[in-house]
């Protein structure tokens, strides 16, 4: 069948001009194999011409490999630059006759056809072996014609043309590989990656020499141990050297850095400290009187204890500085103002004293030293409830209103906790005479009347008048225009300029007296109230009205 798809290529391709020579060659790659483990091997094909389709065997010996797997190469896939995937591509692990495997390969069934592109190298087929645990020597790999029934034939086909390719036989050499890792164990030992200690040829991972003295039986010979210290005796023979039973005798740990031997007595201190030696409080593995003696821990109390072992002890540090607090209090630069054995920022910051003003000074020390106020005496410094919100000082004066008031209560005539002044200054009650007292105050001790009982002294009303009658006649007339115009432009007085302002604008300038004229000929708007009756200015009196002439009714 294979056969007939070969002669169905060579039909359809066109044929190759005499001129040229087209060949072709089919090789297997030398490999290196260890006894037990897989080995992968590759086809490869150089061919001068696009290659239609291919067909080849290969054998091996069954007695050192055994075939587990084929598969395509890397020029059998689209994927890879210059590869083609096949239409039909035959792979038999299990050829009649059995001892290799065949392949054949069409690369397109129907045009137009694509071809794999002539080249070298072109990787083709890669097949799996088991290698037999009793492998030795070496074994070939070979192209062979003769297998399966009918035999598959050593063909390539290019450009129409049936080349019998030339071939190129694959070796495995099989090696001693004691550790698995595919390298000789010579080359293992020879390139570094393994040592042999003992000189017998096997890497020391794959065992050492039976015959060599091992004192501690520990199945490393005595040549491979360790003699850090240079005496001819395997560091593991010496266990009296070796304190802490690392294998690293303390001399050489010491010497090395590897331990350290503070108080220079050739013990690591690590030892003296396990021995109960030398104390280590800290757990740190030195020991506390080396630690205090190199400054690496304080002992602020001299007393040849590290301070944060005191502190984990219960010892105080409120401030979690790992300064005792008596030290820091005791050198001045924490303040105990109060005396009480605490320190003022930390008192501070656990809530039992205050500082209202942030600036580290306890307030009752503050208020105790005459630093701050108190004039309410309530523990708080004056300054802090004022800026709280907590008390005013709405004169500015330095002093709680609560306090300039209880000196003098005439500072506050209506008894209402504020400052007189202050409500005058803010506008929350009205002085209209400028007394300096509040007007409800001049009312209610007599200084002032109030004959409407309006609330506003007497004395500090505007005369009732009628809007528009500019000049106080009672009447409102075009006689009221031409006093306007006349006062505009300096030809007349007026007692009550709210009156000559008919349109309540609050100035006085000429369109009052066009407002008169369109009311009285025009049929314009009548003035703004109080009009026709008397009355107050109903919007406010920036003109004012000190006097009216006319009598209101």
């Amino acid at each position: 069948m294979f056969r007939f798809l070969i002669l169905l290529v060579v039909m359809l391709c066109p044929s190759v001009s005499e001129a040229q020579t087209p060949s072709a060659e089919l090789r297997l790659n030398n490999l290196q194999a260890s006894p037990g483990l897989p080995v992968v091997s590759r086809v490869f094909l150089n061919h001068t011409l696009d290659c239609e389709a291919f067909s080849f065997g290969v054998t091996h010996d069954p007695s050192q490999l055994t075939l587990m797997n084929l598969t395509r190469g890397d020029h059998l896939e689209d994927a890879t630059l210059g590869g083609v995937s096949p239409d039909y591509l035959m792979m038999e692990m299990n050829p009649t006759g059995g001892g290799g495997y065949i392949v054949g390969c069409l690369f397109d069934l129907t045009p137009p056809i694509t071809d794999l592109v002539a080249g070298e190298d072109r990787e083709l087929i890669l097949a799996t072996y088991a290698v037999d645990p009793a492998a030795t020597g070496s074994t070939q790999l070979e192209f062979s014609a003769a297998l399966h029934i009918p035999p598959v034939e050593l063909l390539v086909v290019m450009q129409g043309l049936e080349i019998t390719p030339t071939t190129v036989f694959g070796t495995i050499e099989f090696i001693t590989d004691c550790n698995l890792n595919g390298v000789p164990d010579g080359d293992d030992i020879s390139g570094g990656s393994s040592v042999d200690c003992d000189g017998d040829g096997v890497p020391d991972e794959c065992g050492f020499d039976p015959a060599l003295p091992d004192c501690n039986n520990d199945g490393i010979p005595d040549i491979c141990e360790s003699d850090c210290n240079g005496d001819l005796v395997a560091d593991p023979c010496q266990p009296s050297l070796d304190c802490d039973g690392d294998g690293v005798l303390d001399s050489c740990a010491i010497a090395d850095g590897l331990s350290q031997d503070c108080d220079l007595d050739g013990l690591p201190d690590e030892c003296e400290i396990a021995q109960a030696q030398a104390q280590d409080c800290d757990l740190d593995g030195t020991p506390d009187a080396c630690a205090i003696d190199s400054g690496a821990v304080q002992d602020c109390d001299i007393n040849g204890i590290p301070d944060s072992c005191q502190i984990l002890a219960g010892a105080s540090d409120c401030d979690l500085n790992a300064i005792l607090d008596i030290c820091q209090i005791a050198n001045g630069s924490e303040s105990d103002c109060d005396s009480d054995g605490l320190m003022d920022s930390c008192a501070i910051d656990l809530g039992v004293a205050f500082d209202c003003d942030i600036d580290g000074v306890l307030d009752a020390c503050e208020i105790n030293s005459g630093t701050a106020s108190d004039c309410d005496m309530d523990g708080l410094p004056d300054d802090c409830e004022l800026t709280s919100g907590a008390a005013t000082d709405c004169d500015l004066n330095g002093v709680l209103d609560e306090c300039s008031i209880a000196v003098d209560s005439s500072l506050d005539c209506d008894l209402d906790g504020a400052l007189d002044s202050c409500q005058i200054a803010t506008g929350a009650a009205e002085d209209c005479n400028l007394n300096g007292v509040l007007d409800s105050c001049d009312l209610g001790n007599g200084t002032s009347t109030d004959g409407n009982l309006n609330g506003i002294p007497d004395d500090c009303e505007n005369a009732d008048f009628m809007r528009g009658d500019c000049n106080a006649n009672g009447a409102f007339n075009i006689a009221d225009a031409i006093v306007s115009l006349n006062y505009l432009f300096g030809q007349a007085t007026v007692s009550c300029l709210d009156a000559c302002d008919v349109n309540d604008d609050e100035v006085i300038n000429i369109a009052d007296a066009v407002y008169k004229l369109g009311s009285l000929f025009s049929g314009g708007a009548m003035p703004l109230a109080p009009f026709p009756q008397c009355g107050q200015d109903p919007s406010g009196a920036e003109n004012g009205c000190d006097s009216y002439g006319a009598t209101c009714p």
